[in-house]
């Protein structure tokens, strides 16, 4: 593939109005329903609803460099957990990592980014180990937005995370203004009691002046 050349994206994407900018666009959120701002195009941009590591904006912009916040939103119906894979462990993590499971009654926070199409690839790379899905999430004004997240495959064992991904987790909750009583749920999760630390954290936290 030549520089500058982006493959066709597959899954949901949006685009803004014609008429308005980012920065303006962003500015009248407030203002107008986020279905009149973000229709659903199959060009421009798609919606990201992050519930773990990638809750921290440092993290996620490491691989997808457009990635703006749009909001918090809730998904319903489904459960975090940490686990692997029969045939993975996270290398990079060195513990189990977070998916999420149908789960009637419960409900996952998290994050929607408004990310340019050009980085369904670098995310769905980043992702590798987990399925691309479409979940419809509903925002503090009751409104839903439907956006792409990530289920893992397979999923054999449920297994605590490193401290370091933990923390990434709860930082970004943090970061983000999640509810406080979900964040003390995130702070309650016992995690394997590694004192290692591992790389890909170091390599957030020098991107990050977050101080919890």
């Amino acid at each position: 593939m030549e520089s500058g050349e982006h493959p066709e994206a597959e899954g949901p994407v949006f685009e803004l109005q014609v008429s308005e900018s980012d920065e303006a666009s962003e500015k009248s959120m407030q203002q107008k329903s986020y279905e009149e701002d973000f229709r659903p195009f199959r060009k421009g941009f798609f919606l990201y609803f992050s519930y773990g590591s990638n809750l921290l904006r440092e993290r996620l912009l490491l691989k997808n460099p457009s990635a703006t916040f749009l909001t918090i939103a809730k998904l319903e119906d489904y459960k975090l957990v940490f686990g692997q894979q029969r045939a993975w462990k996270s290398s990079a993590w060195k513990g189990g990592v977070a998916t999420i499971e149908h789960s009637p009654g419960d409900h996952v926070w998290g994050v929607v980014w408004k990310l340019n199409r050009r980085h369904l690839q670098t995310l769905d790379l980043q992702e590798s180990n987990y399925d691309g899905i479409e979940v419809n999430t509903k925002v503090n004004t009751g409104e839903i937005l439907t956006c792409r997240t990530y289920v893992m495959q397979d999923m054999c064992s449920h297994v605590p995370p490193h401290p370091n991904y933990l923390d990434v987790i709860i930082r970004g909750a943090v970061q983000n203004q999640l509810p406080p009583e979900y964040i003390t749920f995130l702070k309650s999760i016992e995690d394997n009691g590694s004192k290692e630390t591992t790389e890909i954290y170091l390599e957030v936290m020098n991107l990050s002046l977050i101080h919890i």
